[in-house]
Formats: structure tokens, C-alpha cells, sequence
């Protein structure tokens, strides 16, 4: 009951930010442009007709039409929607470190681990409410007015979870560690987008792999395995929106490995914090 009781508290003042209202104004924004800009006219299985305001019909292949469509809306998901999300959960932990308000949540009878699984997953569960808000909106729009229920675009809201988590996981052992927000931003979503795209670099393109010392060959191929997979998980999500069968699932237990290790490390720092 404790747990609970920290997640809906978490989830109520996350609801305050703004950054949050304008997430799920956007999200509106979106469905309201598939909703009653985009019409669809079936002429056989397959195929259509679509009319935009100001464009005349065409015929198209609507599973193009529909994955291209939920592609794009992945895509700018992953990106932007992630990034809006860090940027808005980031002084969850700083946040109630804060002396006078730190003292009030030690007070209640809560064990200090709780306290934590209960920011992590109340944060978690919000961006999740503004993803599937999104995604699943988009699908069942899509899906209704062509009548093609593509199911792996609402995996795709899974994979783009999971990477949000994985960041929140190293934004919630940072916060505890520094207090400071800034540098929880920076190095949990800067630094590992950037170390991703490196490592990713490094070790999966043949003609740069083979210019390495075989020293660094081995340092690039530990620090790959290491190191969450931020950018494959981006190429997941456009995977799974296309239907297409994933090459390797390793991308995506690997990172939650990862992210689930930070989280456990954050519960043994913040129970033998003093403050």
C-alpha cells in the first residue's frame, strides 16, 4: 500500500508540469490531425484512396500508408518524446532531497527502498500514459479507418518505454549521488545517447571494427556489451512498426539489465545516505 501511495503521488505532481501538459497537447494535436484531416476510401483489400485538405485523392497502398505513418510517429516519439520526458522527471529525486522536504518523507513509516521504487515507477507510469495516449490513438485511428491492425506499432510503445526506464533507472541513482538535476540530464540521456552511437559505431560496422588495435577491438567490444543500447533500441521500434522480425533480441534484455542494476544500485545508496 505504501508503494502505491508514493506512484499515485508521484504521478499527481507530475501531472503539474508543464512540460507534461504540452507532451499530451501535442499528443492531442496528432490524433486530431488523423482523426479529421486524413480520410480513407477502401477500394479493394489493400488499396485506397486517401484525401488530405488541399490535396486531391490518390490511390495508395494502405499498408504502406499506415506503417509509414506510425513509422514517422515512432520515430518522433523515440526522439523528441523521450527526450521531453527526461527533461521533465529529472528533479523528481533531486527534488525531494531538499532539505525540510527530505526529512518529511523519512519521517513516515516507509522503508527507503520503497521510496524510491515509488518515484522510479511513478515516473515510469505517467510517461507510459503519454506514450500509449499517443501510440495507442494513432493505432486504433489508423486501424479503423483502414482496417489494417498493425499490433507491432503498439509494440513499438513498448520498446520506446522500456528506453525511457532505462534512462530514469541512471537519472535516479545520479540524482541521489549528485542532487543535481542538470548533470542527471546530461549524463543520463547525453552521455548515453552519444556512447551508444559510438560504441554501436565501433563495433557493428565492419570497416571501422577492423581499424582498431586489438586492444581496442576488446575495450569497444566490452563497453558495447556494457552499456545500454540506446540506439539499436531506436532501430527496434522502427523494426517492429514494419512488421519485420528482429534480428537480435539481446539489444533489448541486455539494456533492461542495465537499467535494472542502476535502479538496485540506487536503493542501496539511498538507504545508507545520512542526510
Amino acid at each position: 500500500m505504501a508503494l502505491f501511495g508514493l506512484i499515485l503521488n508521484t504521478i499527481h505532481e507530475s501531472m503539474k508540469r508543464k512540460m507534461f501538459i504540452l507532451f499530451f497537447g501535442f499528443s492531442t494535436l496528432i490524433l486530431i490531425l488523423f482523426l479529421f484531416v486524413l480520410n480513407v476510401d477502401i477500394i479493394d483489400k489493400g488499396i485506397g484512396t486517401i484525401k488530405l485538405i488541399a490535396y486531391n485523392d490518390a490511390s495508395v497502398d494502405l499498408v504502406q500508408l499506415v506503417r509509414t505513418s506510425q513509422a514517422v510517429v515512432a520515430a518522433v516519439l523515440f526522439v523528441f518524446g523521450i527526450l521531453v520526458s527526461t527533461l521533465a522527471t529529472a528533479s523528481i529525486i533531486p527534488g525531494f532531497q531538499m532539505p525540510g522536504y527530505i526529512d518529511l518523507v523519512l519521517s513516515k513509516p516507509v522503508s527507503r527502498p520503497v521510496i524510491i521504487l515509488g518515484k522510479y515507477f511513478g515516473a515510469v507510469i505517467i510517461v507510459g500514459i503519454n506514450v500509449f495516449y499517443l501510440v495507442g490513438g494513432v493505432w486504433l485511428i489508423l486501424s479503423a479507418k483502414t482496417g489494417i491492425w498493425n499490433f507491432g506499432f503498439l509494440a513499438s510503445g513498448g520498446t520506446i518505454l522500456v528506453t525511457y526506464a532505462i534512462i530514469m533507472a541512471v537519472m535516479t541513482f545520479l540524482g541521489i549521488f549528485t542532487k543535481s538535476t542538470v548533470l542527471s540530464i546530461l549524463i543520463a540521456y547525453v552521455f548515453l545517447n552519444f556512447m551508444s552511437f559510438i560504441l554501436v559505431t565501433l563495433v557493428k560496422v565492419p570497416n571501422v571494427f577492423r581499424l582498431l588495435s586489438p586492444f581496442w577491438k576488446k575495450a569497444a567490444t566490452a563497453l558495447y556489451h556494457f552499456f545500454p543500447k540506446l540506439f539499436e533500441l531506436f532501430a527496434m521500434t522502427g523494426i517492429l512498426v514494419k512488421g519485420d522480425s528482429v534480428p537480435d533480441w539481446s539489444v533489448l534484455w541486455t539494456s533492461v539489465i542495465f537499467g535494472v542494476v542502476f535502479l538496485g544500485f540506487s536503493m542501496l545508496l539511498f538507504s545508507r545516505k545520512d542526510y
